[in-house]
């Protein structure tokens, strides 16, 4: 349909689940939808946490910031994250 705008959001969370399970390494989700820094564990499958799934969902258009993002296999939470802050980005009240 012409001029429909979906999320893919919810069908890449649903196709996610059963692979991050199944793959069983780290995952990371990185998502821009509510346009607000976060970083949890929000996936379950039959109600038990996805432990090795991990969610970033990043900074939006109204304060577009940064977020490094480290990798390191030799720990146990592999991912690590550092926001870099771009002054003249910052909302003014």
């Amino acid at each position: 349909v012409t001029g429909v705008q979906t999320c893919a959001l919810p069908i890449s969370i649903a196709a996610l689940k059963p692979n991050a399970t199944k793959f069983g390494r780290p995952v990371l989700l990185i998502h821009g939808d509510k346009h607000r820094l976060l970083i949890d564990k929000p996936l379950y499958q039959n109600r038990k946490l996805i432990y090795n799934a991990t969610r970033l969902m990043v900074f939006g258009e109204n304060e577009v910031q940064a977020v490094e993002v480290g990798v390191d296999p030799d720990r146990e939470d592999v991912f690590s994250f550092r926001t870099l802050t771009v002054r003249e980005n910052l909302a003014t009240p």
